[in-house]
């Protein structure tokens, strides 16, 4: 009789441990979604940057790009700096398209508190191999790894500057003075993303596939596609 109880009670504590540990993995399976979706939207916010800037930023500078890093949104305490930093996306050009995009996060230094507003979109383009490199290094330090200039300012100045930054608050679009600033992966994101974490450099190399089940990832190419050029353009040192 003891046996028996002792059989039973056991029993019930194995359903009760399996009950939980279901639980569990639908707990962490609807977070896991919850953040990708996340993700997946702030990869939508970052398309409209791609297409509004790519409106205004003349064909000449747009189309010398070899990578575009958008920014949706960077906020601090009623001035936008760097130092609190902002989440988004970055794609270069490969010999067969743009590549998937990347999370980033870009902190450090000040970025546009001339501009005395709460909030700013930010886009920068990267002009040159040496830009590129240090995009993909995975920690980008934009005036130190290379040079950078605020647009429109930087407009035209061609192999001499890496990188070339705007924003825009308000309606208003001006340059973006990023020098100080570091440009890194979001490595949560990049999980949430692709569901492992997969290369930073690699993403920006073409080295990784897109994810196929995330039509924001194509809105977001073809959105860069459309302002910024196909494909290797060939190459700036």
């Amino acid at each position: 009789m003891v046996t028996r109880i002792a059989g039973i009670v056991g029993m019930a504590a194995l359903v009760a441990c399996s009950n939980s540990s279901s639980k569990s993995t639908e707990t962490t399976a609807a977070k896991m979604q919850s953040e990708r979706n996340d993700v997946l939207g702030r990869l939508d916010d970052a398309t409209q940057v791609v297409t509004k800037f790519g409106e205004k930023i003349p064909a000449s500078e747009s189309g010398q790009s070899r990578c575009v890093v958008a920014i949706p949104s960077m906020v601090k305490g009623g001035l936008i700096v760097g130092g609190e930093g902002g989440k988004g996306f970055a794609t270069c050009k490969t010999a067969s398209g743009w590549s998937a995009p990347a999370p980033v996060s870009i902190g450090g230094g000040s970025i546009g508190a001339q501009l005395g507003v709460q909030s700013t979109e930010l886009l920068a383009l990267v002009k040159t191999d040496k830009g590129m490199r240090s995009l993909e290094s995975g920690d980008f330090k934009v005036g130190v790894d290379a040079s950078a200039s605020a647009g429109p300012v930087g407009t035209g100045r061609g192999s001499t500057t890496d990188l070339v930054s705007y924003s825009s608050s308000k309606g208003l679009f001006a340059g973006a003075e990023l020098n100080g600033s570091t440009i890194k992966p979001d490595k949560d994101a990049i999980k949430a993303l692709y569901g492992s974490d997969v290369d930073f450099g690699g993403i920006l190399a073409g080295q990784v596939a897109a994810p196929a089940d995330a039509p924001a990832v194509e809105r977001f190419n073809s959105a860069v596609t459309s302002h910024y050029g196909k494909g290797h353009t060939g190459t700036k040192k």
